[in-house]
């Protein structure tokens, strides 16, 4: 995993992940949509359905917030580990 140290990378790396997140749940609610037949015409199923994958997208766009916040708590302590320890042997 390479670190990035300098403020526009970081910026940079940020945008990227901005950008990320909509396409991710883009290809979700691609996986989960069902086309319309005579099997699923009844309306509370539908609701059912549609309420479900509200709540998958939901759920799977917080859980994709929270790994990219622990992966970038995790950069920033191992900055500050490869800092401290250049600078110890110093």
């Amino acid at each position: 995993m390479q670190v990035a140290s300098d403020p526009k990378e970081l910026k940079e790396r940020g945008l990227q992940r901005k950008k990320a997140v909509p396409d991710r749940l883009n290809s979700i609610h691609k996986l989960n949509s069902t086309p319309a037949s005579a099997h699923n015409s009844n309306p509370n199923l539908e609701e059912l359905q549609t309420s479900l994958l509200s709540k998958a997208t939901s759920l799977s766009e917080t859980a994709l917030k929270v790994l990219l916040c622990k992966r970038d708590k995790l950069v920033i302590t191992v900055e500050f580990d490869q800092r401290y320890t250049t600078q110890q042997k110093k």
